[in-house]
């Protein structure tokens, strides 16, 4: 997949719709003691798309300003996320713009702004060389957030795939 800030190649952009048709092929399929499994294997293939160190699907829970981690997938030696965490704690200027103003966030911890100095901390002890966060919401609230980290080079995301990231 291209780096972000230039248009994705015609041939990266149908090979993702093609991983969201085959995705939700899956969970229109998926009984209720599948579902879990097919968020794994969404998640896993999410990030192998996009050739990242880390793929996580974050639950929130605005009414306690809580997020954790409900599922990941992790390249080879990737640290993970404990699902233990309130990431909301490491990452409060991207809680503030995921679930307070619910827009997408591309960071590389140096670009943060002065106010995001726990956040650029945050990222630097877990490896982050640039993320892209996506809140997912549904009536109107933040429920869920697709996190993307690239660990072993800094890269742009393609912009153009955050509508569809949601689609997931």
């Amino acid at each position: 997949p291209p780096d972000v800030g230039v248009a994705a190649p015609l041939g990266d952009r149908l090979e993702f719709e093609t991983l969201i048709v085959d995705i939700s092929a899956v969970f229109l399929q998926a009984s209720t003691s599948d579902l879990a499994l097919a968020i794994e294997t969404t998640i896993a293939r999410v990030r192998e798309f996009f050739g990242a160190g880390r793929c996580l699907l974050l639950e929130v829970k605005e009414d306690r300003r809580f997020v954790r981690v409900h599922t990941a997938a992790y390249a080879a030696g990737v640290s993970p996320v404990s699902g233990d965490i309130n990431l909301t704690d490491l990452f409060p200027w991207t809680y503030q713009q995921l679930v307070v103003r619910a827009v997408p966030v591309f960071t590389r911890p140096a670009e943060l702004p002065v106010e995001a100095a726990v956040d650029r901390a945050s990222n630097e002890a877990l490896g982050i060389r640039t993320a892209l966060a996506v809140p997912i919401a549904i009536g109107g609230h933040v429920t869920h957030m697709i996190v993307l980290n690239a660990v072993d080079d800094e890269r742009d995301w393609p912009v153009e795939y955050v509508p569809r990231l949601r689609v997931l």
